[in-house]
């Protein structure tokens, strides 16, 4: 070998060195870029989800304490009792699929309504499980709830029984749970004092609502057959003496007959003669309410 072809081979060589290198450094710069592209994914794939739901977790747990410490300082309830609410809460919510925050606003409202203690447990756990059956927020459904454990006495109505009869009213109707639940309410208190009790309401709200009435139409027109019969008119007084009957004798058999017979009673003592009844109730949202229970409707009442 001389001279000459040491330097061609030399060269030759360095040729190959370099184009290695090159496609070298292509390599590389591919794989920088392919990992620069892989992290920006991640971090909008993984880490921003995760900081984000941390951050929402955060948000809900500060909520959650706010709404517990409304109940301490607002209801006037102990660090001990408001540990065991606390306790309480999250074993509901893992149990029910409910957000803590959910149940701690309920809670809050029970107490507020004068339920402490296991009493106030209870009716938040039936509350829960009746929204959890969508009759709508545990708030709306606890509102319901108080309002009747209240009236009629928890010895008398429990909060369990309360909501199992919200949970009838809804399947046998076809009102939506949340309006049942928000509007019963207003026919509670004039019901609880003339002895008409919480399931022949509710029924009544069934039965109304196939009629094409909304529960929110059916406790206003049910609240006024209530109302007027506690608030006697001269008129009705004189259409109810000529059949033999008074506001008082009528006020005696919701307590005694219940509401289903009571109407019934009426409506054949008055031959179906809708303008009689309409001076014994007053307006025609009452008499809405009389005539959906009376008639072919009675049965399924």
């Amino acid at each position: 070998m001389n001279a000459g072809e040491i330097v061609v081979r030399l060269l030759a060589d360095a040729h190959g060195l370099d184009a290695g290198l090159m496609s070298g450094e292509r390599r590389i710069a591919s794989f920088s870029k392919t990992v620069t592209r892989t992290g920006d994914a991640m971090t909008k794939g993984l880490t921003v989800p995760i900081l984000a739901a941390a951050g929402a977790s955060a948000a809900l747990s500060l909520k959650f304490e706010h709404q517990m410490d409304l109940i301490g300082s607002l209801v006037g309830v102990s660090e001990k009792q408001l540990g065991r609410y606390k306790t309480s809460i999250m074993e509901m919510a893992g149990a029910l699929g409910k957000s803590p925050e959910e149940l701690a606003k309920a809670l809050y409202f029970v107490t507020s309504s004068g339920f402490s203690g296991a009493s106030a447990l209870r009716v938040l756990a039936a509350s829960a499980k009746a929204s959890a059956a969508g009759l709508g927020e545990t708030e709306v459904v606890a509102d319901a709830v108080t309002s009747a454990v209240n009236a009629y006495g928890e010895k008398s109505l429990s909060a369990s029984r309360a909501t199992d009869i919200l949970v009838a009213a809804v399947r046998e109707g076809k009102a939506e749970g949340a309006e049942v639940a928000s509007s019963i309410g207003q026919v509670i208190p004039a019901a609880s004092q003339l002895g008409v009790s919480f399931d022949q309401v509710a029924a009544a709200m069934a039965s109304m609502s196939l009629t094409g009435q909304s529960a929110s139409e059916s406790a206003v027109a049910l609240n006024q057959v209530f109302s007027n019969s506690l608030k006697p008119t001269k008129q009705g007084a004189e259409a109810l003496a000529e059949v033999g009957l008074s506001y008082k004798k009528i006020r005696e058999s919701f307590a005694d007959q219940g509401l289903l017979k009571t109407v019934n009673q009426l409506n054949d003592a008055f031959g179906g003669n809708v303008e009689t009844m309409a001076k014994v109730f007053g307006n025609v949202r009452s008499l809405r309410a009389v005539l959906a229970l009376t008639g072919s409707a009675a049965g399924k009442t």
